[in-house]
């Protein structure tokens, strides 16, 4: 199921910046997201 988030034109943006060739915003935050949590490990 998909949710819809808003987030500020700035934050697309940057996140448009580091998205990688084929990559979807959901596989982006996806991979931001387990960077993080390893970084609680």
């Amino acid at each position: 199921m998909s949710k819809a988030i808003k987030v500020e034109d700035q934050v697309y943006l940057e996140l448009d910046m580091i998205r990688e060739k084929g990559e979807t915003f959901s596989q982006i935050i996806e991979r931001l997201l387990e960077a993080r949590l390893k970084m609680f490990e």
